[in-house]
């Protein structure tokens, strides 16, 4: 599922004034939303409707582009930390639901 950050709630969702909430769009149009990041995972994630109404609460791990790709995490750990290349491989492709 190829997805890309398209903002943050408060931008995109004025009313709701969520200003640590991030929202992901899928490349199919559907659109979620993610807030309390502990290191690892999303704690608190969920759907946006067109209808504006919302989706059961899940938790929700990041797909980097390094795992999608098949690289190793010893492969991604020699990489130039801020490259380019680095970059390319931890940025996040999809979320584990």
């Amino acid at each position: 599922m190829g997805m890309k950050l398209i903002g943050t709630a408060d931008h995109i969702y004025p009313s709701t004034g969520s200003l640590d909430v991030d929202v992901w769009e899928t490349s199919d149009g559907r659109r979620f939303c993610v807030s309390e990041w502990n290191g690892e995972k999303w704690l608190e994630c969920w759907e946006i409707f067109r209808d504006m109404s919302a989706g059961p609460s899940f938790a929700a791990e990041p797909i980097y582009r390094w795992e999608a790709d098949g690289m190793s995490l010893d492969e991604v750990s020699r990489l130039e930390e801020d490259s380019e290349e680095w970059a390319h491989a931890n940025e996040i492709v999809g979320f584990d639901f």
